[in-house]
């Protein structure tokens, strides 16, 4: 039994409670477990998730799958455990095609996942339904809090971006990236956005096209998953089997001020996205294969879309750029909110151009191979560390992964050192080895190892 003194909920706190709960803790001593690892390693209620936005996710998943109202009146949600027993969650779908799903948090994804990066999403989304496993994609959920990825303090949109490209362009893996404020719009059943009332182009041929190119009643889908990021999210669950890029490019080709009447040759078209022309040198042409300008996208200030959709093949070509606040080294919150309820619309589509700070954004792959050439030689780096760690900074070496390539790994505040550690690794938000101020390095997300709890890590051995 762990006990402990808070000054801030003593009220909470007394004898007669303790020996009630305690009582009631010893009554269910039929359905104890033995750990033969004791309590050292067991977080609260065995859950892996680091944050109370991963927390929340779940709870919220929780909760609409014990709604007995559509849309969610045939979805189930049950608690497992995996073969560490820590939690992984299961949800099961019982609608026209049924379909059943494994959310297991914190998974590690690298070279034996057939990435060629390192990257440890949230939670990984996947099918577990024999006859349609192969063909739903696994979904990586990204849950992101603006402290610790877009602030001034801790700013790594451009490092998000490029992994996030990188599993999305690697045909393994689907994104998804949400924040607070998709969380709290789909919790009291806001709109964002990127929801469209009525969709007053939808039908006609124009209707049976769209149905058979998706393989699913799009207006149906929409109107019961699009009012906000996390209900597009679900969306894609009930509709595994769907085509998505598709499905997002339709709900992408809402957002124009009259269907089809502002339509240019593509190769101005693409001139105007990438700043060469004006819209306004550009001569209307509504003829197949020409693009039609998607002018309602939202995005203002420091986030600019272009884009448009090519007849007839809704096919999305175009830029997006992202920027900082002027005169500093941070994003609007909005419009960095705003900017990933777009790029999950838009991920994987090879002829969009994404910008962040004016720099174009590529994706990890194509950063490991820049880094592999720059890098100093393993024999170099392994000079830097103790011999303890020579093993671990061989694996990471091998395996591409980011890491200090000297015996420091520091958070600067004010031009000085304000947290220290042997070695990190920033992409995965672990510290390995505490020389100084560790309650620093746990203000700002990171995971704190022994070096000893390091040796043994999956990163190592998987």
């Amino acid at each position: 039994v762990y006990t402990y003194q808070n000054q801030f909920s003593r009220h909470n706190l007394s004898r007669s409670r303790a020996e009630a709960l305690f009582l009631k803790i010893v009554n269910a001593s039929e359905n104890w477990e033995q750990l033969s690892t004791g309590l050292g390693k067991l977080s609260e209620d065995a859950r892996l998730e680091e944050s109370r936005l991963e927390e929340k996710f779940i709870y919220l998943l929780k909760q609409t799958c014990e709604q007995e109202e559509p849309p969610y009146d045939h979805w189930n949600f049950n608690i497992l455990k995996d073969e560490n027993g820590k939690n992984k969650y299961q949800v099961k779908i019982n609608g026209a095609i049924p379909l059943t799903y494994e959310i297991q948090p914190q998974v590690t994804l690298n070279g034996s996942n057939g990435i060629p990066f390192t990257t440890r999403p949230d939670f990984i989304i996947r099918c577990l339904t024999n006859e349609h496993k192969d063909a739903i994609l696994p979904i990586a959920v990204y849950l992101d809090g603006y402290k610790y990825h877009a602030s001034a303090e801790h700013n790594r949109v451009e490092q998000d971006l490029k992994i996030r490209n990188g599993l999305n362009k690697s045909g393994l893996y689907r994104t998804w990236t949400l924040s607070w404020e998709d969380l709290r719009k789909f919790e009291k059943r806001e709109k964002d956005a990127f929801y469209k009332e009525e969709l007053t182009w939808y039908k006609g041929k124009k209707k049976e096209r769209i149905d058979k190119a998706t393989g699913t009643s799009f207006e149906q889908s929409y109107l019961n998953f699009n009012r906000n990021n996390v209900e597009r999210l679900l969306w894609q669950l009930e509709n595994g089997l769907a085509d998505f890029n598709k499905l997002q490019q339709i709900l992408l080709y809402s957002f124009q001020r009259g269907v089809g009447k502002r339509a240019y040759q593509k190769e101005n078209f693409l001139a105007f996205a990438n700043g060469a022309k004006s819209i306004d040198d550009l001569k209307l042409y509504p003829k197949k294969g020409a693009i039609c300008y998607l002018d309602t996208i939202p995005a203002a200030s420091t986030l600019k879309a272009t884009l448009g959709h090519e007849i007839p093949s809704f096919e999305v070509f175009g830029t997006v750029e992202l920027s900082e606040v002027a005169d500093t080294f941070y994003y609007d919150k909005a419009i960095w909110e705003q900017f990933w309820q777009l790029y999950n619309l838009i991920q994987g589509y090879s002829n969009v151009s994404l910008y962040v700070n004016e720099e174009e954004i590529y994706d990890a792959t194509i950063l490991n191979e820049i880094g592999k050439d720059e890098r100093p030689a393993l024999e170099d780096v392994l000079e830097e560390f103790d011999k303890e760690l020579h093993e671990a900074v061989e694996v990471l070496y091998q395996k591409k992964i980011v890491f200090n390539y000297e015996n420091s790994f520091s958070i600067m505040r004010k031009g000085r050192t304000a947290a220290d550690a042997h070695l990190g690794l920033e992409d995965l938000k672990i510290v390995v080895g505490i020389k100084a101020n560790p309650k620093l390095f746990e203000k700002e997300g990171y995971e704190i190892l022994t070096i000893e709890e390091f040796l043994n890590h999956e990163i190592l051995n998987s």
